[in-house]
């Protein structure tokens, strides 16, 4: 039997063509990473900060998973003033949660939104020439995501996503990162 070289080419290119499609990324454990540029909603303060997070997530099928995240939420200072005295602000921030993450796969793109409860612990404080003030808080509220996700051959993906979090105060954010599934 004859070998034809451009059906050898053709078969190739459709088997590299078809591999994101072939990668059984749809269940079990995955492992994300990523930086996310972040603004908080608290008097006297008008700064971004570019922090970053981590996720550890379960995919129970093609449409639902769970996921535990860590979030650094940034270190934000910004000059502040209190009656006549100038001074300075600042706040920092970290959020733990628990979520869970429904996806509409479309080909190698998955669109999401992650909801979840989550604890929070943040630190603000003002301080002038004439004294200064301290305030820590910490607890629990909900925090959200929506979000889209490109797959990358038989493990991999990069997503790209808008977060709000509900600690003391309103932080939104929009971060980018990489996941890794097993």
């Amino acid at each position: 039997m004859k070998k034809n070289p451009i059906s050898g080419l053709v078969t190739g290119l459709l088997l590299l063509a078809s591999a994101p499609l072939g990668a059984d990324i749809n269940n079990g454990m995955y492992i994300g990473f990523g930086l996310q540029d972040s603004e908080v909603d608290v008097s006297q303060i008008d700064d971004k900060a570019t922090s970053a997070h981590f996720n550890l997530g379960y995919r129970y099928n093609r449409f639902m998973a769970t996921e535990f995240g860590i979030y650094h939420l940034g270190e934000f200072s910004d000059s502040a003033t209190v009656g006549p005295v100038t001074g300075k602000a600042e706040y920092e921030g970290w959020v733990t949660g628990v979520a869970l993450v429904p996806r509409l796969p479309v080909w190698i793109i998955d669109f999401y939104a992650r909801a979840g409860l989550a604890y929070y612990d943040v630190s603000s404080k003002i301080v002038t020439s004439v004294g200064g003030k301290k305030d820590d808080d910490s607890g629990f509220n909900f925090y959200g995501s929506l979000g889209g996700s490109v797959n990358i051959g038989a493990n991999w993906s990069i997503y790209l996503e808008y977060s709000r979090f509900y600690t003391a105060e309103l932080v939104e954010s929009v971060g980018f990162g990489g996941r890794y599934h097993f």
